[in-house]
């Protein structure tokens, strides 16, 4: 007999297993089939599982969600009418856009007037469009009545909103006049009469809802009037086994008390029953009592939990709608409620990792695919699960896992790529933003471009000094004055010389200096960049014209093949954004929406598309699942644990727009965010069997300050603490909660201590270490390497000056063949402003050595301009006179020692011990070598003039003078009588430091010994003088950054006796044949 039928049970299973008896009465029709309203996937995945298992199939199943039930019925009830799509959220939204513009000069809308008076590109209408369409929605469901009275022409009812109420009536009234057909209101109106007359054939003859936690007075009323005619059969979870609609939270009773004067508790019969229920459980209350108010047989079977645990007795008192008495008796070993703080989200990750392994180990029988982690946003975890749940399927602490409810944008780089390619027309080209699109595969495969390209590409880029812009400034406008430095155009032009002219060819080519590197396949590569580069181009001067949605839909299709190549692995992607872009062919029909929009709005549409989460993708598909904290996921496991129970981010609060009319007037049965966030806990901890977890962030992670959780997890851990009890009368709380430290290799893990554990041996050896204080470096000490062969003791002088600037770096590089990769040079994005210090000291050598070759200067300051890394203009000019005028005193003091002699080039071969020396150096005279820098005076420098005059005074001439001329003094070193014997001492080090990193540092030993020279100086003082080089400070960089430094001391102190004794062997026979001059 037709009637609706209300199953209630605490436990989901057992609501399944009556759902499955139901299904088994066979109906008229087996072609017809089953209808089983759900409110999510997930539970649409489980359901299906369930009653699989149950009844040996599931066949032949429709698993609509509410909305599309109620679209279902109106169809079959009333099959002449026509249900108007154009009352969709995204279809009103575009009618809405075409409407406002109309109304804005009625006096009645001021304040929309106002707030859309500078929006020239009608991105600030489609946004607020958007809003109001969501807000529309909500009334046809919420405030059916007040749509009934828009829509006989009022436009007011509200007290003290007469004002918001008007436009919006205004704006409702315009859009039913374009309809065509009838929207949901109307239809839920008419529903009831057209329902009695009705062909009985045309109805379903049975209609199963599950599992559903809340359904509107709107949706009530249609299921009720259908149960007139078929069997509607609802399975509803209930916590409670009593009546527990009356029961009010602690706060509801205060508020109750507050404004009912000096009556009593008992007068106003409050009561509160189970703190916990009443607390979390305002939406259930709200929906029984919506469901209380239809006629329906009702049908109990109720479980109480068989567990003596603390959730299991948690569990009991809500079923039983008892109060905590404290009686509770608990264990050690119970574990089934577990608090975690954490200082970070990337921590909790870690901490539920190394949980849940010890749960598998703890708990018989648990699988990966009997936990449920849950989050509010699990976009925020996501990638913290992937970094540490990712691992080898051969590793034995691999944990198989899902993510869930991911948006499209999150799932793949595609999505955010296209994206960011729709933002390229509005910017202004920047080098970064172009760069970054060649970060997606699909992108780069589509131009041929591999990732390997990425990093040449990228030098490309940085070394020419592309920063922003396609061409000249200001060219579009027809300004003939334009600025092309550092522009697109500029740069390319610059590669292609490149290609084109021959390699390591410095001299400017019509006022462009050719990019000097180009070799092999790297044309190949920037031939591929280039088509990348001038589609952007030509997507830039196409994206410019205003289109209709329909023309956009096509366009943007088109611009996706462009730049996207289809193949399996983007395929996927790809249809899913031209599913969304058919969406705007469809609203362009359905909306009637014809004017013209620009890129900036179809932007926006497309930004809202695709952020949304797709509730349910990858929910319960093998292994753990994580998913976000939805409604209606009260589906039973075995574990479920909660993360991010933070209290500022849970429970959610509903954001209202100021003129929403439910918010000004809230009625039983509104929706609120909080409430439901509440009663998704609730349901949480209900389905949970073994183990019911939260984690969240406790502890500051720069002051370690405590933090509050979320009221959630506070409510329930009172609970527990009031309701449970050890033997020995020992807290409660402090053995739900655990306090993790920041860091997972912290030894506590590996002690034992406050419960803390973990699997990690990588942990563990770092907690070791660091128990130990043990000192990883690489020890050449006890294991140096093993002694070079002859080879290595013929060597040029270029090579034994280079072993001095950095024997760390040449030992590495030299004999281990380890080479650190300078790090890939920053793309800028805007032109330079000034002068950086290597850019400052490189054209300053520059204009000493064309100064000293007899170049004219302008061209000199031509080749320094096209680099582009002068500021525009004047600017530049002032700096590269002042470069000038910095080295005008060096080029002097030059010239005058050279006495304008040509420069001879001598060769010179050396025999020490065994050792033969061979090279060459450039005389300025018979007696005189002369070395500069552009910058101030350093040890390497100093250094590399003193071993070169070393070989000239042993090999060449006994009488050579040498000169190093730096920006602040003059080093001039004399005739050096035993210059054989320096040698062969400096030779005796280079062959030790072909075994071991030895401690000789250029810069902080001879910082060491020009402190040194000062009697009053005891040796402490010199070390701190050379720790400041080697250190760093305010004004100079620290020697110790040097990577070859890195690897070899990063751990140990250098700067002992052997640093004391090398600077000194180094440095004394070169500073007591030096003398200097300020400059």
């Amino acid at each position: 007999m037709p009637g609706m039928k209300v199953f209630l049970s605490n436990r989901l299973e057992t609501l399944a297993s009556e759902l499955a008896r139901v299904l088994r009465t066979p109906r008229a029709s087996p072609l017809e089939p089953e209808i089983v309203v759900v409110q999510s996937t997930g539970m649409q995945r489980w359901i299906s599982m369930k009653l699989a298992s149950l009844n040996g199939i599931c066949a032949n199943m429709k698993f609509p969600f509410p909305n599309a039930l109620l679209s279902e019925l109106f169809e079959r009830v009333m099959p002449g009418v026509n249900q108007d799509e154009s009352f969709d959220v995204e279809h009103m939204t575009w009618k809405l856009m075409a409407l406002i513009p109309e109304h804005l000069g009625d006096p009645g809308f001021s304040g929309l007037r106002a707030y859309l008076e500078d929006d020239g590109d009608a991105r600030k209408r489609y946004q607020f469009s958007r809003i109001l369409a969501d807000t529309f929605d909500q009334y046809l469901i919420f405030r059916p009545e007040m749509i009934r009275v828009w829509d006989r022409g009022n436009r007011s009812g509200i007290p003290g909103h007469a004002q918001d109420e008007y436009w919006q009536a205004c704006l409702w009234q315009a859009l039913v006049k374009t309809k065509s057909g009838l929207h949901r209101t109307e239809l839920w109106r008419e529903f009831p009469g057209a329902l009695e007359s009705c062909d009985p054939n045309r109805l379903p003859k049975r209609i199963s809802i599950f599992g559903i936690s809340y359904l509107p007075r709107f949706h009530l009323d249609v299921i009720s009037a259908i149960s007139s005619r078929t069997d509607v059969f609802l399975f509803l979870m209930n916590p409670c086994r009593e009546f527990w609609f009356d029961i009010r939270s602690s706060s509801e009773i205060s508020r109750i008390k507050r404004y009912s004067g000096d009556k009593s508790r008992d007068e106003l019969h409050l009561e509160q029953g189970n703190p916990i229920l009443a607390s979390l459980g305002g939406l259930g209350r709200t929906f029984f009592s919506l469901v209380h108010e239809h006629e329906f047989e009702g049908y109990e079977n109720y479980s109480p939990s068989d567990r003596n645990t603390m959730l299991g007795y948690i569990q009991n008192d809500i079923l039983e709608l008892r109060c905590p008495t404290g009686n509770h008796e608990i264990t050690q070993e119970d574990r089934s409620i577990q608090v975690h703080s954490c200082h970070s989200p990337m921590r909790e990750v870690e901490v539920l990792f190394e949980s849940l392994l010890g749960m598998f180990e703890e708990i018989p029988g648990l699988r990966p695919e009997d936990i449920l982690v849950m989050a509010p946003d699990i976009e925020v975890y996501a990638p913290l699960v992937h970094a540490v749940f990712t691992s080898s399927s051969h590793d034995p602490r691999y944990i198989p896992h899902g993510i869930a409810d991911r948006s499209l944008r999150a799932l793949n780089d595609i999505t955010d790529t296209f994206l960011a390619l729709l933002d390229i027309p509005q910017s202004r080209l920047e080098a970064t933003k172009v760069y970054a699109l060649l970060e997606c595969d699909a992108l780069r495969r589509k131009f041929s471009l591999e990732e390997k390209h990425l990093s040449l590409i990228q030098d490309w880029i940085s070394v020419t000094n592309i920063r922003c812009g396609r061409d000249a400034v200001g060219e579009k406008e027809g300004e003939s004055d334009g600025i092309e430095q550092n522009t697109w155009e500029w740069g390319i032009r610059k590669l292609l010389l490149g290609y084109a002219l021959p390699a390591q060819s410095p001299e400017l080519f019509c006022d462009i200096l050719p990019y000097d590197d180009m070799e092999g396949e790297d044309a190949l590569v920037l031939g591929r960049f280039l088509d990348f580069v001038r589609a952007v181009f030509s997507w830039m001067e196409d994206s410019t014209r205003a289109r209709s949605l329909l023309e956009w839909s096509e366009t943007l299709k088109t611009f996706l093949e462009a730049f996207f190549l289809e193949d399996e692995e983007s395929q996927a992607y790809l249809h899913a954004i031209r599913t969304v872009l058919s969406e705007f062919a469809r609203s362009h029909e359905i909306a009637g929406f014809h004017d013209q929009v620009s890129l900036v709005v179809i932007k926006a549409a497309l930004q809202d598309r695709l952020s949304r989460s797709r509730e349910g993708q990858g929910f319960i598909s093998g292994g753990v699942t994580f998913c976000s904290m939805l409604p209606m996921r009260s589906i039973p496991f075995r574990v479920i644990w909660l993360m991010g129970m933070n209290h500022a981010n849970y429970p959610r609060q509903s954001v209202r727009t100021g003129f929403d009319l439910i918010s000004a007037q809230p009625g039983s049965g509104d929706r609120s965010k909080r409430d439901d966030d509440l009663a998704i806990f609730l349901e949480a901890m209900l389905s949970a069997h073994d183990a019911f977890c939260m984690s969240y962030i406790g502890q500051g992670i720069q002051d370690n300050a405590s933090i509050p959780p979320s009221v959630v997890v506070s409510t329930l851990m009172d609970y527990v603490d009031d309701a449970c009890c050890f033997s020995d009368n020992r807290a409660v709380v402090e053995h739900m909660l655990r306090r993790h430290p920041l860091q997972a290799f912290n030894p506590k893990y590996f002690t034992g201590t406050q419960g803390l554990f973990s699997y990690s041996s990588e942990n563990e050896r770092a907690a070791k270490r660091l128990v130990c204080r043990e000192k990883v470096s690489w020890d050449f000490g006890e294991h140096p390497l093993k002694e070079p062969g002859l080879e290595w003791k013929i060597l040029d002088g270029d090579g034994l000056c280079r072993f001095f600037r950095n024997p760390a770096e040449f030992l590495l590089t030299r004999r281990l063949g380890i080479f650190v990769r300078d790090r890939t040079k920053a793309i800028l994005d805007r032109e330079p402003f000034d002068l950086d210090p290597l850019h400052a000291y490189q054209y300053r050598q520059m204009i000493i050595r064309d100064d000293l070759a007899g170049i004219d200067p302008r061209k000199t300051w031509k080749q320094i301009l096209a680099q582009g890394t002068l500021p525009h203009g004047i600017a530049g000019q002032d700096i590269l006179e002042e470069l000038t005028r910095d080295v005008k005193s060096q080029i002097t003091t030059i010239r005058d020692l050279s006495r304008n002699r040509t420069p001879e080039q001598v060769r010179f071969d050396l025999v020490s011990g065994d050792f033969l020396i061979h090279g060459s150096a450039v005389l300025a005279g018979e007696h005189a070598m002369i070395s500069y820098r552009g910058g101030l005076l350093r040890g390497n420098d100093l250094v590399r003039t003193w071993i070169m005059h070393l070989f000239l005074c042993a090999a060449h001439d006994p009488r050579v003078m040498s000169h190093h001329v730096a920006r602040d003094r003059l080093i001039t070193f004399e005739p050096v009588k035993y210059a054989p014997d320096i040698l062969a001492e400096l030779l005796t080090i280079y062959w030790s430091g072909l075994s071991r990193p030895i401690h000789f540092f250029p810069q902080s030993s001879w910082k060491f010994v020009l402190e040194k020279k000062s009697p009053a100086h005891s040796r402490q003082d010199c070390l701190n003088a050379a720790r400041d080089a080697w250190n760093g400070g305010y004004a100079h960089g620290a020697e110790k950054e040097n990577s070859y430094y890195r690897i070899c001391f990063s751990t140990v102190d250098p700067l002992d006796d052997e640093f004391v004794s090398l600077s000194e062997n180094v440095f004394m026979p070169l500073m007591a044949h030096a003398r200097q001059e300020k400059l």
